[in-house]
């Protein structure tokens, strides 16, 4: 199985090269994450929605960095949070 960070790029870029929503909307972004940890296949995988939203995060400025974009230009500014 694949570490959760690397599922996490998976599914960014997945939504990059479908251009499937606005990426600058951090509402639209906040969505599809949620949509993602809410499935129960993901939930039996052992995702869990409270702690594991952080590799969605990091894992979208690493991949915006990949297609020549910084997260900057979508409003998001990585953070430190404490869990």
């Amino acid at each position: 199985m694949a570490s959760k960070s690397a599922i996490a790029r998976e599914f960014w870029r997945k939504i990059f090269n479908e251009n499937s929503i606005d990426l600058r909307n951090a509402d639209a972004r906040k969505s599809v994450v949620n949509d993602f940890l809410d499935d129960p296949m993901n939930k039996k995988d052992g995702w869990n929605k409270s702690t594991d939203k952080r590799f969605f995060r990091l894992a979208f400025d690493k991949v915006s960095r990949e297609f020549g974009t910084v997260s900057y230009t979508h409003l998001t500014l990585p953070t430190n949070r404490e869990v």
